[in-house]
């Protein structure tokens, strides 16, 4: 009845957010990005330890057989 709105205002409710949703959608981006930090930090020991192992048995396979 004599309304211009539709509805019983439920649209309203999906854009008002609480501040614990907010603080729930910041915890998971920073923990997510934490995690990625690790991963990051990770991959990097990971590559630089094999490339260390390669030229270790490089250089022993250089010394034993001359440099041909």
């Amino acid at each position: 009845m004599g309304g211009d709105r539709k509805g019983n205002g439920d649209s309203y409710l999906f854009l008002k957010m609480n501040l614990d949703d907010i603080k729930t959608g910041l915890a998971s981006v920073i923990g997510l990005g934490n995690w990625m930090v690790e991963i990051d930090l990770m991959l990097k020991v990971s590559i630089s330890t094999a490339s260390l192992v390669y030229i270790i048995l490089k250089i022993r396979a250089l010394l034993k057989n001359g440099s041909k």
